[in-house]
């Protein structure tokens, strides 16, 4: 006979449950091993779940937060709910089989359906999963976008009932195909005998403030690094002035450089010319890509046959936005060193990150979905025509993020990448302009097919998600109301969601005015009450980090208020820094909540986009916290050491370790164990936040190397 498969290593018990709080299978501290697996296959799969319709930011896989919904709500003394917590950990957020068990099993167990708050909705993934599981779910978020995003997928869904997905297929075939015939003037070359043009390539000409010379300041000249099929941009000084080809060199070839830490260099006379600014650069068109035969794509120099009348374009864009009854977005890009450079170079304004070609086609097409709108509330309903119009709105999404000045090419797969998938905003001087109504990179037929895929992924719920604007500092709910807090923070200084968010809300609000005009009476959606350390929010480091503090204090605080004496919280964080570590543990420490168990989750891609200078990890981890009325008491170093030291050599972070979790993933796991005793603690001894989170790195890093905590500062 085989051998017994081992049982998991449960993570440890931090502390008793006090005396009114109600048992849960998050209780037993196996959530790592029945949430981890699905979330983390989920993360590799495209166009299956409602994320892909709408661009938001650090959003967890739907998988993942239906096992976390449901084992912070049953109370696992059935044999069946660990199994049925793993199936719901594998599904794709369709097959809703056995999301109907854990709903039934649940309703088993609460006189009503249980009510669960997510206090920072973001993107929406908790409040689907909860309502999916019968729940009533509760969600809240301060970014007017995010929650315009959660009305598109919870609300207007639901209100239009059983809408054919065939319908919004249909509707966004229209949408599209009214955009080609409009489109069509501005892509002179999309006809071309020789094959269309499906990609644009620009760079930017400055003059030299010494000599006078014109020169490029291209610093991504590859067009293709494919294996056999290299091609890249060669800029060197003419007889008058600087000129390109194209060249096709081996892949070892590095291309000269003109930028250096001090700014650009002349590669004339020599001489520094410090920093470029955007707007007094000549923007060139470099390069075209058609679609090749076989595998790869064809590349050419640039040519003023592909470029459009730039008469026609300001007449077009004219009488566009007469009929929108807009004007241009006049709100600016933060001016933030590092984060977002754009404005560094001059780049000031959300309508100055694109060019007029793209500008125009983002409002032809916020045209054709106005125009769908209309037709939509006559031919079948206006709540059809909003459930509709607000999945479609997930096109505009695609060209800004895949279609702006910001808008990098990738010249190992032949393809545009994305401008906002953060943390920041770099400076591009090479971009990829796209023809986004070919068949080619990004284009808007392709996103379609996935917006369709998504949104039939959205369940039909018992009761539709309560979705609000508001502040998690000062929840809009009586005492004692949520059975559990399930949430996902912002995570200290990861993710500036606002300063992302402004790139999208500053165009997507001409079609959000129609559905949701509520929340288009901002210039900006950032809030004072946004939970970030940010620097430039503040005045300094310091006050970045108290903000911070003070505000998560105040948020957990509130949400010891609306939950029941029985109920629970779980949530969601991670940070690589000491600064991020320190800020939970002021934060918890100061709130009425104990905490009783942290659970890992290796839920993240490996290779998404990493914090700026961070060293990220791909595990986050769940606080599980219970209400006391008993005050914290005091710890000194060597105790919270020892108690440490009794949990590493229980194995729990050997055994991750054994399940394939790499050993920084691991670390971090134990890491967190250590600083949620800390906050466990009442901080009135001689004990140092920071010094002691240093003994808890210390021991962490002793069983494995592996393991680190930055001390940078709040960004």
């Amino acid at each position: 006979m085989p051998p017994k498969k081992k049982s998991p290593v449960p993570c440890p018990n931090l502390h008793t449950l006090p005396e009114n709080a109600q048992p849960r299978l998050m209780d037993k501290g196996t959530l790592h091993c029945l949430a981890s697996q699905g979330g983390a296959k989920e993360r590799y799969g495209k166009g299956k779940t409602p994320h892909t319709i709408h661009v938001w930011w650090a959003r967890r896989p739907y998988s993942a937060m239906r096992t976390l919904v449901f084992a912070s709500l049953d109370s696992g003394e059935s044999p069946k709910s660990r199994n049925l917590a793993s199936d719901l950990g594998r599904l794709p957020v369709s097959e809703s089989k056995d999301a109907e068990a854990a709903a039934k099993m649940l309703s088993r167990q609460y006189a009503e359906p249980p009510r669960v708050l997510d206090m920072f909705g973001g993107g929406g993934a908790i409040a689907l999963e909860a309502a999916n599981l019968g729940c009533k779910a509760f969600s809240l978020d301060s970014n007017p976008l995010a929650v315009f995003i959660q009305k598109s997928l919870l609300g207007f869904t639901q209100e239009a009932e059983n809408w054919p997905p065939d319908l919004l297929m249909e509707s966004g075939r229209r949408v599209l195909e009214r955009l080609e015939r409009e489109t069509a003037p501005l892509f002179p070359m999309r006809n071309s005998e020789k094959g269309p043009v499906q990609a644009y390539f620009y760079t930017y000409e400055t003059a030299c403030p010494h000599c006078g010379w014109k020169f490029f300041l291209s610093k991504r000249p590859w067009l293709s690094r494919k294996k056999g099929r290299e091609a890249c941009l060669e800029f060197h000084p003419g007889e008058e002035h600087a000129v390109y080809r194209i060249i096709h060199p081996s892949r070892d070839y590095k291309p000269s450089r003109l930028w250096k830490k001090t700014g650009i260099v002349c590669p004339v006379c020599g001489r520094g010319c410090g920093a470029p600014n955007y707007s007094q650069c000549r923007e060139v068109l470099t390069a075209l890509c058609r679609g090749g035969h076989g595998k790869g794509k064809d590349f050419e120099a640039g040519s003023p046959e592909a470029q459009a009348d730039s008469v026609i374009m300001e007449e077009m864009e004219s009488a566009v936005l007469a009929y929108l009854g807009q004007g241009l977005p006049q709100t600016k890009i933060p001016k933030w060193s590092g984060i977002f450079n754009p404005a560094i170079y001059g780049m000031d304004s959300h309508a100055d990150f694109l060019n007029p070609r793209q500008r125009l086609v983002l409002l032809l097409l916020m045209k054709s979905l106005r125009t769908e709108f209309k037709a939509l509330s006559q031919s079948e309903s206006e709540t059809v025509a909003r459930c509709m119009v607000g999945l479609l709105s997930g096109l505009v999404d695609q060209l800004i993020d895949w279609n702006s000045r910001l808008s990098m090419w990738i010249p190992q797969n032949e393809q545009a990448g994305r401008a906002f998938c953060g943390p920041g905003v770099p400076m591009m001087w090479d971009y990829a302009e796209i023809d986004p109504l070919l068949n080619g990179p990004a284009n808007l037929w392709k996103k379609l097919d996935r917006i369709v895929e998504g949104a039939k992924a959205i369940p039909s719920f018992s009761t539709a998600p309560d979705v609000r604007l508001g502040a998690a500092q000062n929840l809009p709910f009586k005492d004692g109301l949520f059975d559990a807090i399930v949430t996902d923070p912002p995570y200290y200084d990861n993710i500036f969601y606002s300063s992302l968010a402004d790139f999208f809300y500053s165009w997507k609000k001409m079609v959000i005015s129609i559905l949701s005009p509520e929340l288009t009476g901002f210039d900006s959606t950032e809030s004072p009450r946004e939970l970030v350390a940010s620097v430039q929010r503040h005045n300094s480091k310091l006050d970045a980090h108290e903000s911070y503090c003070r505000e998560l204090t105040q948020a957990l605080c509130e949400g010891a208020r609306v939950l029941k004496e029985s109920g629970l919280i779980s949530l969601i964080y991670s940070h690589s820094s000491l600064n991020g570590w320190d800020a939970l543990v002021k934060a918890f420490r100061a709130s009425p909540f104990l905490i009783t168990s942290v659970q890992p989750l290796c839920i993240e891609r490996k290779a998404r986009p990493r914090g700026l200078a961070s060293g990220a990890v791909n595990t986050c981890l769940v606080f599980v916290g219970r209400k006391s009325a008993k005050p914290k008491h005091s710890q000194c170093l060597s105790e919270l050491a020892d108690r440490l030291e009794d949990i590493a050599d229980c194995g729990f972070a050997q055994d991750l370790i054994s399940q394939g979790w790499s050993e920084e993933d691991a670390g971090l796991a134990l890491f967190s164990q250590g600083a949620a005793l800390l906050a466990n603690s009442s901080g009135e001894s001689t004990i140092d936040d920071r010094e002691a989170l240093a003994l808890v790195e210390y021991i962490v890093a002793s069983r494995l190397s592996g393991f680190k905590i930055s001390r940078r500062r709040s960004l």
